[in-house]
């Protein structure tokens, strides 16, 4: 019972972050992404400490402490690194890589800590990376790929397998305080970068979508550490990976966007993907 609760709380935690992701596409095309990230995390943070109010929580001890610094830290590079491989003009590279990269390191990660799980969930494994880069990848003219696009594709791909790891390792038991932490941290170092950059943030900050971007963020953070207390780590890191099905969902419902043949079949194959994991 308390696997179905992970799988379940996993399965909502990819629907919140990728709702989250909507709302920040949308944003991002009319402001500056650090004045974007600013706010959304300034409102993660409100919202996780609502929260931690009505269910309070102990404070990490000092190592655990660190780890939450560091996934904040990872954070930052992940979704910095990403939005400079995309600023060069290859999205079909970048989302789907990093996607990939954040989702294999912690899962070899827990491999390496509780050994393998079964053959049907390792297959389930899988099927959901051949998704997830499949959902994640769009259409793409010039497929000439520069190094220092695959370099930062990489490296944002490192930043969010960094973030699932040491957010982990933040305190067994706990779901609100490591996260706290960690967008504090996420939240001074792009305020820093946006000040450097002079970029604007008042018409931003009174944004309602941007509020909603973090407060979704938070919720996803939220629900994904709840969901790995219940059951094992990789399939709460893999089940939660697949938002980007979310989001691409959403844009066709809204937005009217063009759903390619192969973001089809990486949905179809997700679904495959969280048939054989939960089994």
């Amino acid at each position: 019972m308390n696997h179905i609760t992970g799988i379940l709380l996993a399965l909502i935690s990819a629907g919140t972050w990728g709702t989250g992701d909507f709302f920040g596409g949308l944003t991002t095309r009319k402001y500056h992404p650090y004045a974007v990230l600013v706010v959304s995390a300034f409102a993660g943070i409100t919202c996780l400490i609502i929260c931690h109010y009505f269910f309070p929580e102990p404070f990490p001890s000092f190592p655990e402490f660190l780890w939450a610094l560091l996934a904040g830290i990872c954070g930052v590079v992940g979704l910095g690194a990403l939005y400079q491989a995309l600023a060069l003009g290859h999205a079909a590279l970048a989302a789907p890589t990093s996607a990939v990269i954040g989702a294999s390191l912690p899962v070899l990660f827990n491999i390496v800590r509780e050994g393998l799980p079964g053959m049907t969930k390792l297959a389930g494994f899988f099927l959901a990376f051949a998704g997830i880069w499949l959902v994640s990848r769009v259409p793409q003219e010039d497929s000439r790929i520069s190094s220092r696009s695959l370099s930062l594709s990489i490296l944002a791909g490192l930043g969010f397998g960094g973030f699932f790891i040491f957010i982990t390792l933040a305190g067994p038991g706990l779901a609100l305080t490591p996260l706290i932490i960690s967008r504090s941290t996420f939240f001074v170092i792009t305020g820093i970068l946006l000040l450097i950059q002079r970029a604007p943030i008042r018409a931003a900050s009174k944004d309602p979508l941007i509020w909603l971007t973090g407060a979704f963020d938070a919720g996803g953070n939220a629900l994904y550490m709840l969901a790995k207390e219940f059951t094992r780590v990789d399939v709460a890191v893999v089940l939660s990976s697949l938002y980007p099905g979310i989001t691409v969902i959403l844009s066709r419902i809204f937005l009217k966007e063009h759903i390619s043949r192969s973001q089809w079949v990486g949905v179809l194959i997700s679904v495959s993907a969280v048939i054989l994991i939960t089994l």
